[in-house]
């Protein structure tokens, strides 16, 4: 324990006041020593639970953001599949050129498989659930009836299918299928508001909290220097850990609304006979292209590939190829020079019947909003 400096003066000390005397006997005692000794352990120790607890609240609060912009960006994804394959309908009613179904044929599992990422998302709310059932259904529905309309239009001419489009089936489905997924997104949502707005009350009870433990370091200090210095020390880094926690916060619900704008998605289709890529205008533009203007060129795509991501990614398509898996991988990409974006690919191999490879089809979506809400690991 620190003590105070001797006087340099030889003048007799002056006579305590007796609150002095008593305040000496207390700090003397049995129990004065264990208060001194105890009293900032103790405090410390009412800090750092306090502290624990909100560093466990504001985690929560970080997991929760990051669940409902990967809910966001999945609901987008459905969306943007099942948007492909219409649009892909849509060509082949108007052409009958078989081109225009690889969309509408290679969207099918990428529905399946995009409604199942949801549901695990949502597995834990059985509103959620209820409603992804009935996604489902209509999801079916709608790809349903536009197998039924190419059927027509292959086998009994144009007008048919557009006597049958203009029922407005299509249309019903597509509206309440968007109505739902708008449903899933605005709950997921309203949670999220709801646990953040808990979250800042539970941290100004917080800040109330350690006024009061600073409020009784303070006083305790009144009887020796050790609790003063002690008393302090806590209070400023209880200060500055909360004023941490609050900026850190503040920018985690900051890059939320940043990536609640985002989730745009492209999607390719890549013929392994010929070696041509397919893309689509939303992929062209992500990767600096204006709509129509790529060349198709494999060499060329990969030449978009930041050269630190380029063999990485070309390891996760063999992969895929070779163990018949579906390809998911993170690269970054320069859509023009100096600009770096950050892509998430998916996509399928289709095999013939001699098990070789001869198409595969997929997406691109950005996820450079994602990236930047957490720090790169350091290279080696």
């Amino acid at each position: 324990m620190t003590t105070l400096p001797a006087s340099s003066s030889s003048t007799p000390e002056a006579p305590r006041s007796p609150r002095a005397q008593r305040a000496t006997r207390f700090v003397r005692s049995r129990i004065g020593r264990a208060a001194i000794v105890g009293g900032p352990a103790a405090l410390v120790l009412v800090f750092m639970l306090i502290l624990r607890a909100a560093a466990e609240r504001e985690r929560t609060a970080t997991a929760l953001d990051a669940h409902a912009q990967q809910l966001r960006a999945e609901t987008a994804t459905f969306l943007a599949y099942l948007a492909d394959a219409e649009a892909g309908q849509r060509g082949f009613l108007l052409t009958r050129r078989p081109v225009y179904l690889a969309p509408f044929v290679s969207g099918r599992p990428f529905l399946d498989s995009s409604l199942a990422r949801i549901r695990q998302l949502t597995r834990e709310n059985p509103t959620q659930q209820a409603r992804l059932d009935t996604l489902t259904a209509l999801a079916r529905a709608s790809v349903a009836f536009m197998d039924t309309t190419v059927d027509i239009r292959r086998n009994l001419g144009l007008d048919s299918a557009i006597a049958r489009i203009e029922t407005g089936r299509a249309r019903e489905l597509t509206d309440e299928i968007r109505r739902i997924v708008q449903a899933i997104s605005d709950q997921e949502a309203s949670v999220l508001a709801t646990r953040l707005a808990t979250a800042d009350a539970e941290r100004r009870r917080t800040l109330a909290w350690l006024l009061v433990g600073t409020v009784a370091a303070i006083a305790a200090a009144l009887f020796a220097n050790l609790i003063l210095a002690d008393a302090s020390a806590e209070e400023a880094e209880a200060r500055a850990a909360v004023a941490a926690r609050m900026e850190n916060l503040e920018r985690t619900q900051e890059l939320l609304r940043s990536a609640l704008a985002a989730g745009q998605t492209g999607t390719w289709d890549w013929d392994l006979g010929t070696n041509r890529m397919t893309w689509s205008d939303v992929h062209e533009m992500m990767f600096g292209y204006k709509p129509g203007t790529f060349s198709g060129a494999p060499d060329e795509f990969f030449g978009k590939v930041h050269p630190d991501d380029r063999d990485a990614l070309i390891a996760a398509i063999d992969r895929a190829r070779d163990k018949r898996l579906e390809y998911v991988h993170e690269f970054r990409i320069a859509p023009t020079p100096g600009a770096i974006r950050w892509i998430v690919g998916r996509g399928s191999f289709f095999y013939d019947d001699s098990g070789q490879p001869y198409r595969a089809a997929g997406t691109v979506a950005d996820i450079t909003s994602r990236k930047a809400a957490r720090p790169e690991p350091a290279r080696a």
